[in-house]
């Protein structure tokens, strides 16, 4: 009888366990749905390795996009996934892929996080009234999101390659890259970034910091060179305070908070 009773809660173990791992991908991104404004078409797979042709937010469509869940993971008491968004062979607003952990606590880490994304698009999206051009690649080398802490701790650096602006007339503007680390290592009490041209003919070199109240200070040095337009040229002066030399600093305060 013991036997038969072990045998028994053995085979409902199983078969509980086949329809975890059988669960069909809907079952997940019914739940996203619900919670976030994120939207899903033709989901296939299951629940621990699914696809979706086309991933929507607002405004943006993007796809297609497959994800791992690994199921290892729970035994540390985190939900640890793998997240691919476009394709190189589909043309996509942005291609991407990360690494992420969701602990018990809420914290959530990004990893390897990588994505490319079309200029133009992103800077709409961001409500930037700049016709921009090129291409935005961001390489996140950590990102954790803490719901207790104020501010994230972050290593990242994103670029604006091929940069240019089209509008009233096209400016090719080569590139610029900014460097964002939080300061202090352990408990991030600022975020800095530092912003640098790549080439360009409108040189930068400058820094903005972001606090805990999310009040950000930009101290930057702007200047040109002579292959910069007429109009670039005439600009400049009007950004802020000319040196002697030509260049421009460039002084801003404000809060983040207002600008949402």
């Amino acid at each position: 009888m013991k036997t038969a009773i072990q045998l028994t809660l053995l085979g409902l173990a199983a078969f509980l366990v086949f329809l975890l791992i059988s669960a069909p991908a809907a079952i997940l991104t019914k739940a996203v749905e619900h919670y976030t404004p994120a939207r899903f078409q033709n989901v296939s797979g299951t629940v621990w390795r699914g696809a979706a042709d086309r991933f929507e937010l607002p405004g943006a469509s993007m796809g297609p996009v497959t994800w791992t869940i690994k199921p290892a993971a729970f035994l540390r008491g985190v939900l640890s996934a793998t997240l691919q968004v476009g394709t190189e062979a589909q043309a996509s607003e942005l291609l991407g892929s990360a690494s992420l952990e969701v602990g018990l606590s809420g914290v959530v880490t990004v990893t390897q996080a990588h994505a490319n994304v079309d200029a133009a698009w992103a800077f709409m999206q961001a409500a930037v009234p700049i016709a921009a051009t090129g291409e935005l690649e961001l390489a996140v080398e950590q990102l954790v999101l803490d719901p207790q802490k104020p501010l994230p701790k972050v290593h990242a650096e994103l670029q604006w390659l091929n940069a240019g602006v089209n509008y009233p007339n096209v400016y090719d503007l080569g590139g610029y890259r900014l460097l964002l680390d939080h300061q202090p290592e352990d408990e991030p009490q600022t975020i800095v970034g530092a912003i640098n041209d790549i080439d360009s003919p409108l040189k930068i070199n400058g820094t903005v910091e972001l606090d805990s109240g999310y009040n950000y200070t930009l101290n930057a040095n702007v200047s040109t060179t002579p292959a910069a337009s007429p109009d670039i040229q005439r600009v400049l002066p009007l950004l802020g305070n000319q040196k002697p030399d030509g260049s421009v600093d460039i002084r801003r305060q404000g809060n983040l908070k207002s600008l949402l």
